[in-house]
This record gives structure tokens, C-alpha cells and sequence, in this order.
């Protein structure tokens, strides 16, 4: 029986599936999706140093969010932290709770580190726009971002407001260590 093709060899067929199974997979990764990989702890504990994430492109982003975007003080770095406030909201933090415009806004992913404070310790400091960035609401096209462990983050308590233009996904997935596969909360 003659066998088609020499084995061991591609055939323009072989060549022909490998280019389309690269360009299919270009072409997600330019448009849908983006890797993460986190480093340092300013979003522990739900985030740790090493894990890789998916984060979606084009994504409607909402309050408590998390999202990658260009660093605005070093553009070689990616920062991955949680969407606070949304274009024409006002924040403030009074006593440890958050308030957007005016209403307390829980926030449940930090009950962990809350509970393991010293009776009248701060998880975050008091702060308002009007203190730190002399605004009262934060304008279209602007978030305020900040890292869950907020002690250890250099966010926008720091830096500012990030732009729309400067965020590049929304974290969803997160792929690596595999025992943590999966969505990210």
C-alpha cells in the first residue's frame, strides 16, 4: 500500500492548517483577549504575585472591576487594580467605609483583611477627590482605581485618575497556577 506523502515531512496542506491556526490565534490575541501575569502584592489577597490571568479587551467596565492598564508614571508597565469610581461619580472614604456619591458602597472582597485589624486601625485612609486631586467628580472618560491591599498599593490615591485609553482588559480568567483555574471574582 503507497502512503500519501513522505513521513516526517509537512505537506502544503499541514503548512496551509498551521498559518490559519496561528492567524485564528493572533487574532484573538490582538483583539479579545490579552495574558496577564501579576506582580507584587497590591491586590492580594485576591490576586497573588505569579498568577497568570486572561483579561477580555473590550469589556463594558463596572464598579469593582478589575482591570489592567498602562502605568501613567512608567508606560513599560502593566498595573492590574479594582475599579472604584466610574466617570461622574464623587468618592470618599470616611472612617474605613466607601462612600459614591454620598451612599455607602460595601465592599465584601475586603472583609478578610478588615477583620484582622486592631480596634480603630484604617484599612484605607480618609480621602476624598476634592483633598487629593482638587475635583469633586471624577470626569468622562477617567477611573479611580485602587489595589485591594490598599496599605501596599500604588494606586490612584497616588497617580490619579486613569484615562479610558490607557486600560487594556478587564482580568476574568485567571489560567495559572491551574488549581486556581478560573473565574475571577
Amino acid at each position: 500500500m503507497k502512503k500519501k506523502g513522505i513521513e516526517g515531512k509537512l505537506t502544503k496542506g499541514d503548512l496551509l492548517q498551521f498559518i490559519i491556526i496561528a492567524l485564528v490565534v493572533l487574532l484573538i490575541r490582538v483583539f479579545l483577549f490579552t495574558p496577564l501575569r501579576v506582580e507584587g502584592i497590591s491586590m492580594a489577597p485576591t490576586l497573588a504575585t505569579g498568577e497568570r490571568l486572561w483579561a477580555v479587551k473590550q469589556s463594558k467596565i463596572e464598579r469593582f472591576d478589575i482591570i489592567s492598564f498602562k502605568s501613567p508614571v512608567d508606560p513599560t508597565k502593566t498595573y492590574i487594580k479594582r475599579v472604584i469610581g466610574l466617570p461622574g461619580d464623587h468618592v470618599a472614604y470616611k472612617a474605613d467605609l466607601l462612600y459614591i456619591n454620598g451612599e455607602e458602597i460595601p465592599e465584601p472582597y475586603l472583609e478578610n483583611y478588615k477583620s484582622q485589624l486592631d480596634p480603630g486601625q484604617l484599612f484605607t485612609e480618609d480621602y476624598s477627590l476634592e483633598s487629593h486631586l482638587n475635583i469633586s467628580d471624577i470626569p468622562q472618560g477617567y477611573y479611580f482605581v485602587l489595589g485591594d491591599n490598599r496599605p501596599h498599593s500604588f494606586d490612584s490615591n497616588e497617580f490619579g485618575l486613569i484615562s479610558k485609553k490607557a486600560i487594556s482588559g478587564e482580568a476574568k480568567f485567571k489560567y495559572w497556577p491551574i488549581s486556581d483555574f478560573g473565574k475571577i471574582d
